[in-house]
């Protein structure tokens, strides 16, 4: 009877160990200590929030937001471009603030591409791949201040928005998940179409018609050499490509879109660009 008692009594032991030594894991990041997402993006049913939760900190906010290089919130991006990705804490006054933080951003392309860009993490932060070959930036640590950010470069012309996951914890710093509250919030940043090209003098060589347009879009080209002719809509993502060939007349079939206002970017061999404007009815 002993010997059992005693045998159960090591393995609660190791037990107990167990728990602590993966609870104090997750503290230095999901990704890093874990090799998993948790962040809420799809693929990843669980967040901070499934353990950390019913705690004091319920009074505590949390968002995630672009800076650009001037320091100004944005909410489309140019392509190439690097941006700052912040994420902030806070606690209304009168309210228990939670003693450390922790969290965890994904940012994905084509509603669920993996798109991995993170860079220059600060003091509080690192850069972890997970098994499901995503890139996080997340706490190294629990963090004592309620700020952190995170270098992210903007992804190449026609990638369309991009949506940022991220989940987040306040806690008491007891190396459990008791007594904690969970955080998450949802970012999506369109590309900036508009900017991304540099208007030039292709629109003196082409002429479209009708437009509006119902169904069919007839394009007359007096420019030598290949054009590349992109359609996007307006929150930048691209409906249709077509290459037209020398001076020559084409007719597009735009009976799939729907109704709206699009771009039309047009490029030629040497990279200069030009855009107009399409309104589908």
């Amino acid at each position: 009877m002993k010997k059992r008692l005693l045998l159960s009594s090591f393995t609660l032991v190791l037990a107990l160990m167990a728990i602590s030594i993966i609870l104090s894991s997750s503290s230095n990041g999901r990704a890093f200590a874990g090799n998993s997402g948790n962040t809420g993006a799809p693929g990843e049913p669980t967040t901070c929030g499934s353990c950390h939760a019913g705690g004091s900190y319920g009074a505590t906010t949390y968002q995630i937001e672009l800076l650009d290089s001037n320091n100004r919130v944005v909410s489309s991006y140019n392509p190439g471009d690097v941006y700052t990705l912040r994420g902030t804490f806070t606690t209304p006054s009168g309210n228990l603030v939670p003693a450390a933080y922790g969290f965890q951003v994904v940012s994905l392309i084509n509603t669920n591409g993996t798109y991995n860009a993170w860079s220059s993490p600060s003091a509080n932060t690192r850069i972890a791949s997970a098994f499901n070959g995503r890139s996080y930036a997340e706490q190294n640590g629990p963090i004592t201040n309620n700020t952190f950010s995170v270098s992210w470069t903007a992804p190449s012309q026609g990638s369309g928005p991009v949506d940022f996951y991220s989940a987040s914890n306040g806690i008491n710093n007891n190396r459990g998940t008791s007594g904690d509250n969970g955080y998450s919030d949802q970012l999506t940043i369109t590309e900036n179409v508009s900017t991304a090209i540099n208007e030039v003098n292709l629109n003196d060589y082409f002429n479209f018609y009708p437009n509006p347009v119902r169904n069919t879009l007839n394009v007359e080209n007096a420019n030598d050499g290949l054009i590349s002719l992109r359609i996007f809509d307006y929150q930048g993502r691209q409906q249709a490509v077509h290459t037209i060939n020398g001076t020559s007349q084409k007719s597009i079939d735009l009976s799939n879109l729907s109704d709206g206002l699009y771009l039309i970017q047009l490029e030629d061999q040497s990279g200069n660009k030009a855009v107009q404007k399409l309104i589908k009815q």
